[in-house]
């Protein structure tokens, strides 16, 4: 005979819950996307890279059936591909040296955002500076002022470097979320949790009739803007006086709910 120590829960609440705990590389999900999008952008642009010695000089000749003509002086000595009947300018390019800069803030901003804890309103302020700076002088043209004014300086991707970075980058986003970070885990059971912290560790199995859960204090930057509503989970097992951290938990307020709600049901007593 089965006699429940508490009522049963209620009608749709799962016996057991696992709470996957995941790697930083979740919240970089804006690189590949901007990457793709501004890929997208130098493909239709077709717009081309001629890469030219040192010292070369370009004069306007007269313009032919085909459009301008210009005329390309190289040095003596200087070494030349000849196109051999090919595509004498394979590479495509932006002219646009906007693009460049908004992926390099962008890749920064992520880089800073996923692994600087800055909790509250203090990296979200941070980061909306940035960013309207950033928007500003792409407005206004000023990228290409400051860069001149400290060398000529330029940012300049091409397609490929667009579509490499961010293809393999994507390939190891999906990877980590669906095939890495399930391996580590918490499984919330009544009466019982194990942890498997991380790939090649023993699980371990803690018995324990109430666990009380929280979140930490939210980093809106990383959390909200960049994980959809993540969070560190601090999980308490009174009875051991311990207690275990799940960093980046995914929709981490519903898990946290979830538990409270499994923690009223009490184990099965059989006889």
């Amino acid at each position: 005979m089965a006699t429940p120590a508490n009522p049963p829960a209620g009608p749709g609440l799962p016996q057991n819950l696992t709470v996957i705990s995941h790697s930083s590389l979740i919240y970089w999900w804006p690189v590949w996307l901007v990457g793709f999008v501004l890929a997208g952008l130098t493909y239709f642009e077709n717009s081309r890279l001629a890469v030219l010695p040192g010292g070369t000089t370009a004069k306007a000749a007269e313009a032919g059936p085909g459009g301008r003509v210009y005329e390309l002086t190289v040095p003596a000595g200087a070494p030349v591909k000849a196109a051999d009947g090919a595509d004498p300018f394979p590479v495509r390019i932006s002219r646009n040296t906007d693009y460049g800069v908004v992926y390099v803030v962008v890749v920064l901003l992520v880089a800073f955002g996923s692994n600087v804890h800055l909790r509250g309103m203090a990296s979200l302020a941070a980061v909306l500076f940035v960013l309207l700076v950033t928007v500003v002088f792409v407005m206004l043209g000023w990228w290409e002022s400051v860069f001149a004014a400290v060398g000529g300086w330029h940012i300049q991707i091409t397609l490929a470097g667009y579509l490499v970075t961010s293809a393999a980058l994507l390939v190891m986003w999906l990877a980590v979320l669906f095939l890495y970070d399930p391996l580590r885990y918490m499984t919330f059971t009544p009466g019982q949790l194990v942890l498997h912290k991380e790939i090649g560790d023993m699980r371990e199995v803690f018995d324990t009739t109430q666990v009380e859960a929280e979140k930490k204090k939210s980093d809106l930057l990383r959390q909200w803007v960049l994980g959809f509503g993540a969070g560190d989970l601090i999980i308490k097992i009174p009875g051991q006086a311990m207690q275990i951290e799940l960093p980046n938990v995914l929709f981490a307020d519903r898990r946290v709910a979830e538990i409270a709600e499994l923690m009223k049901t009490k184990p099965v007593i059989r006889e």
